[in-house]
C-alpha cells in the first residue's frame, strides 16, 4: 500500500474548496424548493439564474360581451417569434387546455429566458373541437413586447375569416 503523502497548504485549499462546491452543487440537486435552472457563465462558482416568465389574458371570441358557450373543445394557445416573415414561427411557449366549452378563458404560458427587443413575437390562439377540426383562431397579429405580462387574445370563427 503507498504512503500518502500530506497536501501542500494551496493544495489542501483547492481539494477543500472542490468539496465545498460539490458538496453545495449536490445539495441545490436534491432541494425541495421550486428553483430556477441556472446558467453558468463562464466564471468557477458563478452562476446566472434564468428567470421564469409568465403571460397571462383572456382568450374571448370577437364581438361577444358575455360568456360563449362552444362545443367541447382543445384550446392551444401560443407565444412565438414571428420575426421572420419568410420562415416559419419558432414557438417559445405553449399551452393545451382541455374540455373548454365557454369563453372568455384565461390563459397562462411559462418561459425561461428574456424576450429579444430586437425580433417580433406574437400571442395566437386555436379552439379544435372534439374531432381536431380547427372551429376558432386568431386571425391578427397580436404583438407580445419584451416585458409584457397581459395580452388579451380575440378569436374568430374559421368560416367568417376572409
Amino acid at each position: 500500500m503507498a504512503s500518502m503523502k500530506p497536501l501542500r497548504p494551496v493544495a489542501a485549499v483547492r481539494v477543500f474548496l472542490g468539496a465545498v462546491l460539490a458538496l453545495a452543487v449536490m445539495a441545490g440537486a436534491c432541494s425541495s424548493e421550486d428553483s430556477s435552472p441556472a446558467v453558468t457563465d463562464g466564471t468557477v462558482g458563478t452562476t446566472v439564474a434564468s428567470t421564469v416568465r409568465v403571460l397571462t389574458g383572456d382568450i374571448t371570441i370577437e364581438g361577444a360581451y358575455e360568456l360563449s358557450h362552444i362545443p367541447e373543445s382543445r384550446v392551444v394557445v401560443q407565444l412565438e417569434d414571428v420575426s421572420l416573415a419568410d420562415h416559419p414561427s419558432t414557438v417559445i411557449a405553449e399551452e393545451a387546455y382541455e374540455g373548454v366549452t365557454i369563453l372568455p378563458l384565461t390563459y397562462r404560458l411559462t418561459w425561461t429566458g428574456e424576450l429579444d427587443p430586437e425580433r417580433q413575437y406574437s400571442v395566437a390562439a386555436t379552439v379544435y373541437g372534439a374531432d381536431g377540426e380547427m372551429l376558432f383562431w386568431t386571425d391578427t397579429v397580436l404583438t407580445v413586447m419584451p416585458g409584457d405580462t397581459r395580452v388579451d387574445v380575440v378569436i374568430v370563427s374559421v368560416w367568417s375569416s376572409p
